[in-house]
């Protein structure tokens, strides 16, 4: 069983082991710990991840998996949940009686005597953390901060502060955020997802309801009260609500403002109660990203910092990696897009946004399924997401480590989508995908990445 937080002390921690170090989210923690003055190593399986870059920088040593890897001089053991109870790196660590936890976990110790904010929601946790931290960080907050993807302006996927303010990813999956106690909430968006964790809608949107009831009296929620389901989990807190979004009933809302903007950058305006507040620029794409600044001014103006700040900062913040990121270019000159979208509602906003800034481009997508669970219980959506595109390409489903096999495949995927758009082809690996591209793609063309598993790896193959 993992070790119990109140018995674990920072102070005594010197040498730190993570299991499943190339995650996203043990990438983060890694860099925090050694920010910190902790040693830090790992391990994981011998792919390269999106991580690589960052774990290079810090020049942590990653092994492949073996329990020959827990040593004695290891203090504390990090793991993934993604990997089993009986890991035998786990079962080795757990019978030399070294301390072992979660990264949830991981992210609660830190997160210890701290002014919290967590940021939750199916889509946009991600970009949204990452803008509130930058403005902090800009407007002098000292915050520390955890996203789940490479921001640029951090240098890696997590800022390390000195000051009591910590801005936290809060993941759903696995009923990982219910280890968190933050002072406030964004609560962006429910769309059901995980159904490996979560069985019906209504489970998913209880994990969110006990998440709220966790904000203390002095405490507040930021949320987007365009969604349903979000107005059925303010109706279960009693704390300070600061709505956001479209609808009247929203205090804050934003809006696109064509003039002035182009496929770098957009205009946009900001209303407070009717009036508007401000006008600024971002170089991220697309209403959704409107959204996600939205949700980090109305808290950043919750703390005060001046809209001049705010609106700076969020001018020079540069999309997080794998998020509407601009790859470069083919030889031939076709555009290449990579996205993390691997959900179907994000999946038809990122192409539909990308149809809307290219009218008169042919737009190929290559998407790679992620989980096999997923891929079943949302069929439908996912058969009906590719109408934005002329050409969709399957890769076989990607389990990860939390699924070896299903009983759904990209196959019968396929088959559903052309019933709506008669536009999908499979490809049985990327290698497959990478021969057909590089020959049928022009400067006419924009290529779209999709997935949450390797297909950056197709993207990066294929750049000029």
């Amino acid at each position: 069983m993992k070790t119990e937080l109140n018995k674990i002390d920072l102070n005594n921690i010197n040498s730190v082991w993570l299991i499943g170090i190339k995650g996203t989210g043990m990438a983060a923690i890694a860099q925090v710990f050694v920010r910190l003055g902790k040693q830090v190593a790992g391990s994981d399986v011998d792919e390269d991840f999106f991580t690589k870059e960052i774990l290079d920088d810090l020049q942590i040593s990653v092994n492949n998996f073996s329990a020959d890897n827990i040593t004695d001089n290891i203090d504390l053991v990090i793991y993934s949940v993604a990997y089993p109870e009986d890991h035998p790196e786990l079962v080795v660590a757990r019978n030399k009686n070294i301390p072992t936890i979660t990264l949830t976990d991981g992210h609660a110790l830190l997160m210890k005597n701290k002014k919290s904010i967590a940021v939750a929601g199916t889509h946009g946790k991600t970009t949204t953390t990452a803008i509130l931290g930058y403005i902090m960080q800009q407007a002098d907050f000292d915050p520390t901060v955890l996203v789940g993807a490479p921001i640029p302006q951090f240098n890696g996927s997590a800022l390390v502060g000195g000051s009591e303010y910590f801005v936290i990813e809060a993941c759903e999956y696995k009923h990982k955020f219910q280890q968190y106690s933050p002072m406030s909430l964004i609560l962006h968006n429910i769309d059901y997802d995980h159904p490996d964790t979560f069985s019906t809608i209504e489970e998913y949107v209880d994990e969110f309801i006990m998440l709220a009831q966790k904000i203390p009296s002095f405490g507040f929620i930021a949320a987007n009260v365009d969604d349903s389901n979000i107005q059925k989990v303010l109706s279960r807190v009693n704390v300070e609500i600061i709505p956001y979004g479209t609808v009247p009933s929203a205090e804050w809302r934003i809006e696109h403002d064509p003039e002035g903007s182009s496929i770098k950058s957009q205009n946009f305006s900001i209303f407070h109660r009717g009036n508007l507040w401000a006008k600024g620029n971002t170089q991220l794409q697309g209403n959704f990203n409107l959204t996600n600044i939205l949700a980090a001014v109305v808290v950043a103006v919750k703390f005060n910092i001046s809209q001049d700040i705010i609106l700076k900062s969020i001018k020079r913040f540069r999309s997080p990696k794998r998020r509407f990121e601009y790859i470069g270019e083919t030889e031939k000159g076709a555009i290449i897009i990579d996205d993390f979208a691997h959900h179907p509602t994000a999946i038809q906003v990122t192409l539909r946004t990308i149809r809307d800034m290219y009218p008169n481009k042919k737009i190929t997508t290559v998407f790679h399924p992620h989980t096999f669970s997923r891929t079943a219980s949302l069929f439908n959506d996912f058969a009906q997401s590719f109408r934005d595109v002329d050409r969709a390409i399957i890769l076989d489903i990607y389990g990860s480590a939390r699924e070896e096999h299903g009983g759904t495949s990209s196959e019968q995927l396929i088959e559903a989508i052309n019933k709506f758009s008669n536009n999908a082809n499979y490809a049985s690996s990327q290698d497959e995908a990478y021969s057909f591209l590089e020959n049928n793609l022009d400067e006419d063309d924009i290529l779209v990445t999709l997935g949450a598993g390797d297909v950056w790896k197709l993207a990066e193959r294929l750049k000029k």
